[in-house]
């Protein structure tokens, strides 16, 4: 219970929570062609027609690599066109914010975490807008299990920020090479949203549970703020209400899952 101003105990807020399904399921990519797909939509874009105008977005899901491979994560882009995204070589993990022309030209901001993880572990992603002199590898941020952890800037002289597109938002993939082979569940989106470590905190649940991200609630705001959230459990269906259903490639497929939650 929280105490607020000199109210009475009828108005003291409890602290709630707001949890969703338990996954039994996720989805399965085997490596080699297998990904799923969201189609473009502007809201997925977290900036506006102009440089420098780059809003704030954040991801979160449950991933377990199958090894310490070159895997995806997420993305957006069609062809050398990126906007954002995120990726593992080996032992390092990667996240791009770009402006469509690809990281040969430098035109990218990147930050990168140096962990193997390949059990499941919940990802968080965070990027603070807006772009120009403010995109610096301080506006991102990394967390592993609800916690905040230490990564590095590298390469990119870009100060722009994002771009925005007409390539679809990929799961599991950024390129062919670097297909996931593991299993992903409860992919949620938010944009014009940073989430802040409490949120994230909340979010992951100590392990032991799903939040529903689209109820705010005393320790988390960005309900209203959800563009895209597939639990992955029953189907490929986007339950923001946005309707941004996924479709398979390959061989991708829901899986019965065991899961430590």
């Amino acid at each position: 219970m929280l105490g607020l101003g000199n109210g009475s105990a009828n108005d003291i807020p409890t602290r709630v929570v707001h949890n969703t399904i338990r996954n039994e399921s996720s989805v399965h990519l085997d490596g080699s062609g297998d990904y799923l797909t969201v189609s473009d939509e502007d809201l997925l874009s977290h900036s506006g027609t102009e440089s420098a105008d780059d809003t704030s977005f954040s991801v979160t899901s449950w991933v377990k690599r199958d090894g310490v491979n070159n895997d995806s994560w997420f993305g957006k882009y069609s062809g050398g066109s990126v906007e954002y995204r995120v990726f593992w070589v080996g032992s390092k993990m990667y996240l791009d914010v770009m402006d469509g022309s690809g990281s040969s030209g430098g035109d990218y901001r990147r930050k990168i975490y140096p962990g193997s993880e390949t059990e499941w572990h919940h990802l968080a992603v965070v990027i603070h807008g807006p772009g120009g002199e403010s995109m610096s590898i301080n506006n991102i941020q990394f967390y592993i299990n609800g916690i905040e952890v230490s990564a590095t800037g590298q390469g990119g002289a870009d100060l722009e920020g994002m771009t925005p597109g007409s390539g679809d938002l990929f799961i599991g993939r950024i390129a062919a090479s670097y297909d996931l082979g593991g299993n992903i569940c409860q992919f949620t989106m938010w944009g014009n949203h940073a989430l802040s470590a409490s949120e994230v905190e909340y979010l992951y649940a100590g392990g032991a549970a799903h939040r529903d991200p689209t109820i705010s609630c005393l320790d988390y705001s960005g309900g209203d703020k959800v563009v895209l959230w597939l639990p992955l459990e029953d189907d490929l269906d986007d339950y923001s209400g946005n309707s941004f259903d996924a479709t398979a490639s390959g061989n991708a497929a829901l899986t019965t899952t065991s899961t430590p939650f």
